[in-house]
């Protein structure tokens, strides 16, 4: 006899609970006494597929006995609440014909299953029956995977199957019908368990607006009315008076006055002490009086002649700070798990659990379009798991990039399951439509029902494009909002889509024409950076965007949409999973972490040097070799630029400590500056020239402004580090890089990191002066805004 099919033979009525079913129970079918019943079963309409129809009860006993007494096979009865639930049949496929049709292995277990008809029809009643059953049979140490082969007919099993962590892989051809061969893997069942559906129905309005409390919102606007005076401050809007040795203050308009504690660090960053915030009121005896709590948008109106921003505009951006305000007062009421807790927290929980957003940016969470329900079910601090929408474009309108060595449909056949693809295919066939002549592409939800319905509507209607309906696995939505991860299989591609809703100075689109040419960006790169020894010691590796494809509606041609979002409405990107470049005993985490503070002020990464058992000087080299060294290495030596901000890191730890770093948004995002280096035509673009000051500001303002400045102040505000010693650390990387590779000494010249003084970049004044396309992507050069120069904090290194 099998050996598991003995040992689960053995099983005593094994249980399983199910928080919402119930309770299951399952045990050895006794033949006798349940024929009469499972006759009735399999006689059901429904049970077409078990092929039994038409069955006495005595050919189910016969059947069934005969079954029984097989070395290699057993049926189980199952029980919910102690009730008759549903028949399992377990066999071993070595010994079956089902091995003919693929390569079975010791540790394979097959397996039926019919369930009994509802008495009360309770929904994710079968789920629920399944997820038991699986239970069951990887109680069984020996086995590994469980194959099922449905019949191809049977749509509504096809997806329960990839609910419970199957894969249907290919059809095959059985004596008694046409079936899909799908397995299911031990870990891949027990991933499955983590992922939370998302629920159907509206969500209502107190839902939407439950976190909207007094309480929170006091928090919130003291949170964000700190971060927009120090960095309006940095970037010389705002001008406070100092008081006394720590006190400042600013007045806004004739009446409205803020006193607040602060200490001035390098790169004129401010570090404000968001408690010791006081909103003071002028009485009407000319006296400034304590009054009420922070209000941002008070604040904003009262300075509102100090900011270069149209009275057109203004309403808009008072709108994104609203929103980022109603974001803010979801994060506090959603828990803010601590910073301990966060230390070990799972790679997706860590990236729904971030509260800062861009450290630079006011407005960071503007999400203009989104109405309460979209936020909640599609911002990623909510943590909602959604499908992706699936559309069926022409490939006639369509242009479908990848790299050389993946075809479109070998990265299908990856993403989606084979019983979905033929369901699909077969839907296209039914509208006598040619599957062929068409691209399956991911949309997100939002965007199918607020633009391509509707903007598109002459394009579907002509059935250039098909809805399809929504894929299998499900995906949690990044930080960057249009970017989704896979948790139903974290090993696939991240889903990047279009998004036509305003964030951050943008529409949050995808250029068809972008997108043409984004794997062949990436496969230059890679090509490029593959072989450089510097770089792979450190680690650090390109998270690969491998294919992507671009609809054209010749509707919004360019000459048309211009530069408005309408020519940028519909586009998909694959990424790599970075799940793939884990060793055992690593995971991820973004490096935006690295500036989180929880509710109590607590920052992540001191939780996480604690952790780690390192010193923070060594903690920090660590850092710095993984992020640091890598940068100023691509900059000098191919004079090649990245958007090295927090959100574009991930960062891969082992036991809390820093190893490697993994970049993305390359296709977008990376340049190279006054290059020498042949770029092939198709993606000339990625190479430009600038003003060699410009290029200079590189690494001074992404690097150093965009980053170290606010990693700097929370290590000095958290006592982990002096600002003085992080900046003496970065001074001493850089010196040993550059004295280690001295061929690019003329580099280091004209590029000085030590140079005395820095170019202060103002971000904010680009948004405030055009919120709704805050650069000219075309001449990026001519919208940027520069203050003063700054003292250099390399400088006292030189």
């Amino acid at each position: 006899m099998t050996s598991f099919i003995h040992a689960l033979k053995s099983t005593d009525n094994f249980t399983h609970n199910d928080p919402v079913t119930g309770r299951f129970s399952i045990r050895l079918l006794q033949s006798v006494e349940q024929a009469d019943m499972i006759a009735g079963w399999v006689n059901q309409p429904y049970a077409r597929f078990w092929n039994m129809g038409g069955f006495s009860k005595s050919q189910v006993l016969s059947y069934y006995q005969t079954m029984q007494n097989e070395p290699d096979k057993a049926v189980f009865i199952g029980f919910c609440d102690d009730q008759p639930a549903f028949l399992a049949e377990i066999y071993d496929p070595l010994t079956d014909s089902l091995s003919d049709h693929y390569r079975a292995e010791k540790g394979d277990c097959g397996m039926h299953l019919l369930v009994a008809p509802p008495v009360l029809r309770r929904g994710g009643f079968t789920l629920a029956v399944m997820r038991s059953l699986l239970h069951f049979i990887f109680s069984e140490a020996e086995i590994r995977r469980i194959v099922v082969e449905p019949d191809i007919r049977n749509h509504k099993i096809h997806r329960l199957n990839c609910l419970v962590g199957f894969t249907h892989i290919k059809p095959v051809q059985l004596p008694d019908k046409m079936a899909y061969l799908g397995l299911c893997r031990r870990e891949d069942f027990f991933q499955s368990l983590d992922v939370i559906r998302p629920a159907k129905g509206p969500l209502y309005s107190c839902e939407q607006t439950a976190h909207l409390s007094p309480c929170y919102w006091e928090k919130a606007n003291r949170h964000l009315l700190r971060k927009m005076i120090a960095e309006l401050s940095h970037e010389e809007v705002l001008q406070p008076q100092q008081l006394n040795a720590r006190m400042f203050q600013i007045t806004a308009g004739e009446t409205l006055r803020y006193e607040f504690a602060a200490r001035r660090l390098m790169v004129d960053h401010w570090l404000i002490d968001g408690r010791s915030l006081k909103r003071l009121v002028r009485s009407d005896q000319n006296e400034w009086l304590a009054e009420g709590g922070p209000d941002a948008l008070e604040f904003l109106i009262a300075i509102g002649d100090q900011l270069d921003i149209g009275c057109d505009d203004f309403p808009l951006y008072l709108e994104e700070i609203s929103s980022t305000l109603y974001s803010a007062c979801y994060k506090l009421s959603s828990g803010n798990r601590s910073a301990e807790d966060l230390c070990h927290a799972e790679y997706q929980d860590s990236e729904a659990a971030m509260s800062e957003g861009h450290p630079v940016f006011i407005a960071n969470n503007g999400r203009i379009g989104f109405n309460t329900a979209d936020y909640l079910a599609y911002a990623p601090e909510t943590a909602r798991s959604l499908p992706m929408t699936w559309l069926a474009v022409s490939r006639s309108r369509a242009v479908f990039s990848s790299f050389t060595s993946l075809t479109y449909k070998q990265l299908i056949e990856q993403e989606l399951d084979a019983a979905l693809l033929n369901r699909w295919r077969d839907y296209l066939v039914m509208l006598e439509l040619e599957p062929d002549d068409y691209y399956f592409m991911p949309v997100h939800p939002w965007q199918w029902q607020n633009k391509i319905a509707i903007t598109f509507a002459a394009e579907v209607a002509q059935r250039h494009l098909v809805w399809l309906g929504e894929g299998d696995d499900i995906y949690r939505p990044q930080q960057s909002i249009r970017t989704f991860f896979n948790i139903t299989a974290p090993h696939k591609h991240y889903v990047k889509t279009a998004l036509s809703i305003l964030n951050m100075g943008f529409m949050r689109g995808l250029s068809p024409e972008y997108m043409s040419v984004t794997p062949a960006i990436n496969e230059w790169l890679v090509d490029l950076l593959g072989t450089d020894a510097i770089l792979n010691e450190a680690g650090f590796t390109i998270l690969r965007e491998v294919a992507a494809i671009g609809y054209q509606n010749p509707v919004y041609s360019k000459k048309i949409s211009g530069s408005t979002g309408y020519g940028k409405m519909l586009a998909a990107l694959w990424r790599e999973s970075p799940q793939q470049y884990l060793k055992p005993g690593e995971r991820l985490m973004t490096m935006a972490a690295l500036l989180h503070q929880d509710a109590d002020g607590k920052a992540l990464t001191g939780r996480l040097i604690a952790a780690s058992g390192q010193s923070v000087e060594g903690w920090i080299c660590s850092y710095l070799k993984a992020y640091y060294v890598p940068l100023i290495h691509c900059f000098y030596h191919y004079d090649l630029a990245f958007m090295p901000h927090g959100e574009n890191l991930i960062m891969v730890m082992r036991d809390c400590r820093i190893e490697r770093m993994l970049m993305k948004d390359i296709g977008e995002e990376i340049g190279l500056m006054n290059s020498t280096l042949a770029v092939p035509e198709e993606i000339s673009r990625i190479s430009y020239k600038l003003d060699e000051a410009l290029k200079r500001d590189h690494i001074f303002t992404d690097v150093f402004d965009g980053f170290f400045r606010h990693l700097s102040a929370v290590l000095d505000d958290q006592g982990l580090m002096k600002e003085q010693e992080f900046w003496a650390l970065v001074a001493e990387f850089t010196k040993t890089y550059q004295m280690a590779y001295p061929h690019n000494a003329d580099k280091y010249q004209r590029y000085d990191l030590f140079r005395p003084v820095m170019t202060r970049n103002c971000f904010n004044r680009l948004q405030l002066r055009n919120n709704r396309q805050m650069l000219d992507l075309l001449d990026p050069q001519k919208s940027f805004r520069f203050g003063t120069p700054m003292v250099n904090p390399l400088a006292q290194f030189a």
